[in-house]
Formats: C-alpha cells, structure tokens, sequence
C-alpha cells in the first residue's frame, strides 16, 4: 500500500486512531497535528503520516523506510515535507506527550482540586493497588490537552478510556439530571464507570480552561 501511495505521488495520508493507539501509528511514522477531538463514537487523535519524511522514517525505524530507500528516494528533502514541518513542526509535541515522573507529583500536589491527597492510592479508582502498580499503569499512556470549551466526553459515547486531571479542570453535566453538574480538577477521575462496564458515557465532560488528562485504555 505504501509503495503504491509514493507511486501515485500521495504526499501526505490523514486519518484518525483512539489515544491508546497513537503509539502504534507512530512507529510507522504518523504525527499527531492537532487536538484530540470528541464526537458521538468517542475522543480521536488525528493523525497524518508525511509519506515522503525519509529522514523521520530512518530515525524512528519505521518499516515503511526500506520502500523508500529501495526507490532511491533519500535524497534531498522533498517539497512536501519542508511545507510540513514549516506549518506543523513546531507544534507536533503540544498535542500528546510522553508520562515523565513530574506527571505523578502535579497529580499528588497543589490546590487545583478537591483532592488533596499524598499517596495515589488516594485517587479512588488506585486504592488498592500499590505506588508502583500506580506509576505503571500511569506510565504506559499519553498525555492529552484540551483548551476551554473543547468537549473530553460526550453523553452516549462507547469508548472504553477512563481520564485522571493533571491539570486544569473539568465541567460535567449530566443531561438526564439525575445529578447536578460538578467541576471536577486536579486528581480526580472521568469515564471509569464507561471503563470498567462497557457502558456508553452518561455525561458531557468540558474542559473549562487548559486542561491536561492522562488518558487510561481498559486494554492497557
């Protein structure tokens, strides 16, 4: 497929993947470009993979850079890839980033939320699992950010994701009224239930300012 995408001269191929996968397309050399976005089937990452990025390809090992050197197409930088990185570059890691150990101290300190815990254990999903258990399961999934207004979750979605705040805050307004809309910050947990069950969403979850999530899969 690949070969016939640089024969064809297709300089560039969009699409979507869940969070959870992004790691997977990255390694074949796929770039997240812009927010996450929420929809009625879930939260996506939307992704592009500049087919003519050699030297991106080389680095990462992608398996898609032998077709390319096989075509003896690693030579000078092609147009495309230069109008990429000139557009996009500098905004490529502001999208999803990486867990480092900062990421469990912020979820543990400050005054941002209700929770004011000093063990993750605190945070209600973890209490029974131990601080490196914790570290684990935290360490293996990528960092959203959202900014005021943009939808996390939305009433009826299927995805199985469950999202801890690092960062910011949260409104979530249940529209069937059962219960009142709440703010919910640093700390605290969206989307378990969703997780855990396999039940559809039963909220609308909105970033009220910018907002950092890390976003658990029920897979990993």
């Amino acid at each position: 497929m690949f070969d016939d995408l640089i024969e064809d001269g297709i300089n560039f191929v969009f699409s979507w993947c869940a969070p959870e996968l992004f790691d997977f397309y990255s390694q074949l050399g796929f770039h997240m470009y812009s927010r996450a976005v929420s929809d009625e089937n879930g939260i996506w990452t939307p992704i592009v993979l500049v087919t003519r990025d050699w030297e991106h390809l080389r680095n990462i090992k992608s398996p898609l850079y032998r077709q390319l050197e096989r075509k003896d197409l690693c030579g000078p930088t092609h147009p495309s890839v230069s109008w990429f990185y000139e557009h996009y570059g500098a905004s490529l890691e502001s999208f999803l980033t990486s867990y480092d150990d900062s990421i469990l101290d912020k979820l543990l300190s400050g005054s941002e939320a209700t929770y004011s815990g000093s063990n993750p254990q605190d945070i209600g999903i973890f209490n029974s699992m131990t601080s490196e258990d914790v570290k684990k399961i935290i360490s293996s999934e990528r960092l959203l950010q959202f900014t005021a207004g943009e939808d996390i979750t939305l009433t009826g979605q299927i995805q199985d994701e469950m999202f801890i705040i690092v960062s910011g805050e949260i409104l979530e307004k249940r529209l069937d009224g059962a219960l009142p809309s709440s703010i919910i910050g640093r700390g605290q947990v969206v989307g378990e239930i969703a997780m855990l069950t396999g039940t559809v969403r039963s909220s609308d979850c909105v970033a009220t300012c910018d907002t950092q999530l890390v976003s658990l899969s029920r897979e990993n």
